[in-house]
C-alpha cells in the first residue's frame, strides 16, 4: 500500500470531495499526505523574499487548508502542507524524486491558461512522466 501521498493541491483544481477521499485513503493506509502547492515562477518574483510570498500563499489557501487539516486530525492521518514556485510539472516530478512520494494525486480540472494550450495539460504530462503511480481526479 502507500506510505506516503503527494497531492497537486490546488483550491480550484481539486474537490473537497476529492481531497476528503486522499485523506480516507491515507487512514486506511496509515500513509502521510503532503499538500504540495505550486505557484507560477513569476509570483515569488513580486514578494520581498521567499518566505515573504510562502507566507502569502499560506494565507490565500488557509480557509481550505484548515478545514482539510481539521479533518486530518480527527482522522489520525499527517498531513503536510508545502509551498513552492516554478513549472508545475518539473516541480512535481522533483518532489516526487527528492521525497520518495509513492502516490501523486493530481485534479484534471486544470486549465493552465495559454502556456499549458502550448505545452500541454499538466496532469496529462505528469501521467506520462511520473515514476511512480497518479491518481486523477475529475
Amino acid at each position: 500500500m502507500f506510505t506516503k501521498i503527494l497531492v497537486d493541491f490546488d483550491v480550484v483544481h481539486l474537490s473537497d470531495q476529492a481531497a476528503g477521499l486522499v485523506l480516507e485513503m491515507a487512514k486506511s493506509a496509515d500513509a502521510l499526505v503532503t499538500l504540495l502547492v505550486i505557484r507560477a515562477q513569476l509570483d515569488n518574483v513580486m514578494s520581498k523574499s521567499d518566505d515573504d510570498f510562502i507566507a502569502k500563499v499560506k494565507t490565500q489557501i488557509a480557509p481550505k487548508f484548515e478545514l482539510l487539516q481539521q479533518q486530518a486530525e480527527a482522522w489520525g492521518v499527517q498531513l503536510e502542507l508545502e509551498v513552492t514556485w516554478g513549472d508545475e510539472v518539473e516541480q512535481l516530478l522533483a518532489v516526487i524524486q527528492r521525497d520518495g512520494y509513492d502516490l501523486l494525486v493530481i485534479g484534471k480540472q486544470h486549465t493552465g491558461g495559454l502556456i499549458h494550450a502550448i505545452e500541454g495539460i499538466v496532469w496529462k504530462t505528469v501521467v506520462t512522466r511520473a515514476s511512480i503511480p497518479v491518481l486523477t481526479f475529475p
